[in-house]
């Protein structure tokens, strides 16, 4: 796991086009994930801009599309928006639903391609 994921929360995010769909009588933002990666470390990697990825940790794996715009070697990053997080909450069955949500650590992560249709 040569990279670390630091995940962050956004308002608004006018790069990465989103579709509004309706789940349950509500509202839901719907967008592709964008992972972000440094130059040096996308050409280490075999990855170009706009290639499908998997970022894979010991618990999970995210996919998404490269952006070369990551200012450090060795971090990869995304983001989420805080509007999915409040519908999240606002969906949520929880007494305080506020206690469950994830915090945002730095993960060791490693990337690997996505061919085509294992990208859909």
């Amino acid at each position: 796991y040569p990279l670390l994921l630091a995940r962050g929360r956004l308002l608004h995010d006018a790069d990465t086009p989103m579709d509004i769909a309706r789940d349950n009588g509500r509202n839901t933002i719907r967008r592709g994930e964008v992972i972000d990666l440094h130059e040096d470390d996308a050409r280490g990697l075999g990855v170009l801009d706009g290639d499908w990825v998997a970022l894979v940790s010991r618990a999970e794996t995210l996919r998404g599309v490269v952006r070369l715009s990551s200012p450090h070697r060795g971090l990869a990053s995304t983001t989420g928006l805080f509007g999915q997080l409040a519908a999240e909450l606002d969906r949520s069955e929880e007494p305080d639903p506020m206690l469950k949500v994830p915090g945002l650590p730095l993960v060791r992560v490693r990337v690997e391609k996505l061919e085509g249709a294992a990208a859909d």
